[in-house]
């Protein structure tokens, strides 16, 4: 577990980057890449986690935690088309997905370091389940 759950961030962050750094055509980058954006969300720096997520998906277009970024970090930045259209793309990709689903799959050691990707989930209208 890195530190975008519990502990520091600044050494998840690089942690991530050392990974990409070591291995830069990883077919698994997307998950490396999707955790930098989720450390970005938790810092509010949407624009940038957005930015990640878009390299993420161009590695691996079925990752679905790379579209609670896309959707979120949209959301935030009050971009609600975008995050409606991330959202239609991710529960065609994962039908019957739902909030409480995504949740329950994270940790529960520091729940704020997800909350605001939940919160975001909610308001571009992902099923609270």
């Amino acid at each position: 577990m890195t530190g975008r759950h519990c502990g520091s961030l600044d050494d998840a962050l690089t942690y991530f980057h050392r990974a990409l750094r070591l291995s830069p055509a990883d077919p698994y980058a997307c998950v490396t890449l999707t955790g930098i954006a989720h450390v970005r969300m938790i810092l509010r720096e949407y624009a940038e986690a957005l930015s990640v997520a878009e390299r993420s998906l161009a590695i691996n277009a079925v990752f679905d935690p790379t579209y609670w970024m896309l959707i979120a970090a949209n959301a935030q930045l009050g971009r609600m088309d975008e995050a409606r259209r991330w959202l239609a793309k991710f529960t065609a990709l994962v039908p019957g997905i739902a909030v409480a689903r995504i949740k329950a799959g994270q940790p529960d050691k520091d729940p704020s370091r997800v909350a605001a990707i939940l919160e975001a989930l909610r308001l571009a209208g992902l099923d609270e389940g």
